[in-house]
């Protein structure tokens, strides 16, 4: 499928306008293609002893095209043709040992990665990068009774997604332009973390390292030129670090389920490398309250509440913002296949992202948004063969298709 889109900002109070209030024209198109391959090979070796190897092949392309044309004849038009091919070969081996209450896994990844890089036609040979990586992964849990205790180290890789990697210019409005960075690398992480859980009580602490994180950027276009320009692009900070701790509870009391969840850290990253002076090391703190009623006649009443304070991280200064959701609804019919719910999202008008950041040299941003979140409407849900397929329910077949 190659989606093409035509970027037209508000029009003046001219009649049949060609160009848009800010003076230019962006055409776009876009095509993503991938092949892949994988043979998996699984193995009991002896009692306890589980061996699964197998390898993977994946090929990918990314191929954009931008053109921006632009009312005022003295600008020379633009055109941008990027394409970027990636091939990745792997193999992997995971390793499961058991005995009474103890558990240990381990797994290794190696993975070869390809790019190729075509700007204009013409093949970049320093942004065509090639990465030999190993990616291992290990835990050890102990249970007993109602008790289960684990520790488990992992590592994980991720590639900058294509949007951020293209050098196209995108046009948001007359003062702010997007653009990717095409010399981005790959995100590597490390997690180190203990849980434990107590039949409804779960709690994890954990360590993570990043190193290479994609953030955004800002910097200005051209101030002699075009004062008040600013540019929006990707970058890598050298190093990232998260200290944090996750509590959940799921008691029952009656008719009342509860499933409410606090999640406290600190995030230390580098900022100094980007030129970026403001730093905080604040607290970050995020809470949800989850209510679920199990009331007669099949009716259930649902009430969650979010609440994320005030917090100083990083580079930004967020305002404090939360939500309160209600959900009532209703079963049908004999075998409970018919539902019927009245939702209200939002209900107090209060989850707005409002924050100041400052993600740039001498630039600071400030900025209120809502994502349209408040609503009040009807869900209407049929599960079909609820009772005489082993098909059943919502998730029907979930297990093939994981197994696939």
């Amino acid at each position: 499928m190659v989606p093409a889109t035509t970027r037209r900002a508000a029009y003046s109070n001219m009649v049949d306008f060609p160009y848009p209030y800010n003076g230019f024209l962006q055409k776009s198109r876009e095509r993503f293609t991938e092949h892949t391959l994988q043979l998996d090979y699984v193995r009991p070796l002896w009692e306890g002893h589980k061996l699964e190897v197998g390898a993977k092949y994946i090929d990918r392309l990314n191929s954009s095209l931008s053109e921006q044309l632009f009312y005022d004849s003295s600008l020379v038009p633009t055109r941008d043709d990027f394409n970027h091919t990636m091939r990745i070969a792997a193999l992997y081996a995971d390793y499961m040992w058991t005995r009474g209450k103890l558990g240990v896994t381990a797994s290794l990844r190696w993975q070869n990665e390809l790019n190729r890089y075509d700007v204009d036609g013409k093949r970049n040979d320093e942004m065509s990068t090639d990465y030999h990586v190993l990616i291992p992964k290990a835990s050890v849990n102990y249970q007993t009774g109602n008790w289960t205790h684990k520790l488990a180290f992992s590592t994980f890789r991720n590639n900058p997604s294509y949007w951020s990697l293209s050098s196209d210019v995108h046009y948001r409005s007359k003062y702010e332009y997007d653009m990717g960075n095409p010399y981005l690398k790959p995100q590597i992480s490390y997690q180190l973390a203990w849980s434990t859980q107590w039949k409804w009580a779960y709690i994890e602490a954990y360590y993570k390292y990043d190193k290479n994180t994609s953030r955004s950027f800002q910097y200005a276009y051209d101030d002699k030129n075009h004062p008040g320009v600013m540019v929006m692009t990707y970058l890598n900070s050298p190093k990232r670090q998260f200290y944090g701790i996750d509590f959940n509870i799921s008691p029952k009391i009656g008719i009342w389920q509860m499933n409410y969840s606090a999640s406290l850290y600190f995030v230390d990253e580098d900022l100094a490398a980007l030129g970026i002076t403001h730093k905080w090391n604040g607290l970050c703190m995020d809470f949800t309250l989850d209510n679920t009623f199990t009331l007669p006649h099949s009716w259930m009443l649902n009430l969650k509440v979010g609440l994320t304070p005030y917090q100083e991280s990083c580079c930004a200064q967020v305002q404090t913002t939360g939500f309160v959701n209600i959900r009532l609804s209703k079963q049908f019919l004999k075998d409970k296949s018919l539902s019927v719910a009245i939702l209200a999202n939002d209900i107090l008008h209060t989850q707005y992202m409002e924050m100041t950041a400052y993600s740039g040299i001498n630039v600071r941003t400030q900025f209120r948004q809502y994502n349209d979140s408040r609503r009040v409407g009807i869900d209407l849900s049929w599960k079909f063969n609820a009772t005489r397929s082993r098909y059943k329910g919502s998730h029907a077949g979930q297990s093939e298709r994981n197994r696939l």
